[in-house]
């Protein structure tokens, strides 16, 4: 199935490519492709990145610079065409060369409509989002050919985000309505999920998440999704049910599942979120038995550090000191040393607090003294070294999150 979808790609490319040599002796000239034509042939070579196809990565980077180099060529009069100037929009807003089009759009001559659009786009592309959210205040993308209104919808929605997460997300549901399966479509999920988890909309969170899995999970860009998943949760969490999460997780393949649920045990730990932190550590070990993929060291680190405030701390240090630091990145060795130097402490008795004289011992002619525990009793905890250890261990958590903000993330 991959191969034959790697043909179709390549013979769409080799296609793409006859058509854009110069035209033989004798030929006619408008043979050439018209700018339309070529930013077509990119949107089918983008889907397809969305989609997971990895072979059409080096493809659209060649179309580009193809397209590109054929743009400059164009005479300025194709632009009068409506479909060939708003076909250079499009090119614009997927990845195309922004000088091109500033020269491009500079000379073409087009109605007060197209020009404002040409603004909005430039404002965009440019990173002047207040220019861009000015100039398309009241372009409605509903109103445009479905392939521009989806990058117009697209477009707004994001410089709005900041302004109006609400009206943003309406517009992001716009584009997804205007090009379903496409890498606009892509973005405007991975996007949502952000703005839903900042309108603290659980239930829209989880089910643009669950839409993303199950349509872009091969995607490129399938790590900022994760990125955007981890962050909304620890944003929405613990008013998000755990069993929700992991509804959601579930539709991933098991590396996926692995690799979010780590990603999520590390985020809880460092955040002193205990449960979510034990809950996807244990998740991210493989089965115990039956499965041939090794045990991730990260797994066993983040649910040691989560545990810290509860555990056995003797049992915690000799887990700690069990995992083999060659196998953590960096980053994660450093938080092992962090969690032993920690637990080590937590295990130590806490100093008494300033201020807190101990009891004097009370002889046996004394009638109130209390009788000594019995073998079988549990002594009482004293109260100022219960507070004391409480302490300690949310200064634990300040000190690992302290240092995970120090350290650069290593790629998963």
């Amino acid at each position: 199935m991959r191969r034959a979808r790697l043909a179709k790609t390549c013979a769409a490319l080799a296609g793409f490519l006859t058509a854009s040599l110069p035209p033989a002796s004798g030929a006619p000239e408008d043979f050439a492709l018209e700018p339309y034509q070529m930013v077509r042939s990119l949107q089918l070579i983008q889907d397809r990145i969305a989609n997971g196809d990895s072979a059409a990565m080096p493809m659209q980077r060649k179309l580009l610079e193809m397209i590109d180099a054929r743009l400059q060529k164009t005479d300025i009069d194709a632009f009068t065409k409506e479909r060939n100037f708003r076909a250079l929009l499009m090119y614009a807003m997927s990845g195309g060369n922004p000088t091109t089009v500033t020269e491009l759009l500079a000379k073409a001559k087009v109605g007060p409509a197209d020009r404002i659009l040409a603004k909005g786009v430039m404002a965009y592309i440019n990173g002047h989002p207040a220019d861009a959210i000015a100039a398309l205040r009241n372009v409605n993308p509903l109103a445009e050919e479905p392939e521009l209104g989806a990058f117009m919808a697209l477009v707004k929605g994001s410089v709005l985000a900041v302004e109006n997460p609400a009206s943003a997300l309406s517009l992001l549901d716009q584009a997804r309505l205007l090009a379903p399966g496409t890498l606009i479509e892509e973005a405007a999920l991975r996007r949502s999920m952000a703005l839903t988890a900042q309108l603290g909309d659980k239930a829209r969170f989880l089910r643009v998440s669950d839409e993303y899995i199950c349509r872009f999970l091969h995607s490129p860009y399938a790590g900022q999704f994760a990125d955007s998943f981890v962050a909304g949760v620890m944003k929405l969490h613990p008013g998000l049910d755990i069993n929700a999460i992991a509804a959601v997780v579930s539709d991933m393949d098991a590396q996926h599942q692995r690799f979010m649920y780590l990603r999520l045990a590390r985020a809880g730990t460092l955040a002193g979120r205990i449960e979510l932190a034990a809950f996807a550590s244990k998740h991210a070990e493989p089965p115990a038995t039956g499965s041939e993929v090794p045990s991730d060291p990260r797994a066993g680190l983040y649910a040691s550090i989560a545990s810290i405030p509860s555990g056995n701390i003797a049992e915690i240090v000799s887990k700690l000191q069990a995992i083999n630091p060659d196998r953590l990145s960096e980053s994660d060795r450093q938080l092992r040393d962090a969690a032993l130097h920690i637990a080590r402490e937590v295990s130590a008795r806490p100093p008494m607090p300033e201020g807190v004289r101990p009891r004097a011992s009370k002889t046996p002619a004394d009638k109130n003294a209390t009788p000594p525990p019995t073998a079988n009793a549990a002594p009482k905890p004293d109260l100022a070294s219960v507070k004391a250890t409480e302490t300690m261990v949310s200064q634990a958590h300040q000190q690992l999150q302290s240092i995970d903000k120090l350290l650069q993330e290593t790629p998963e």
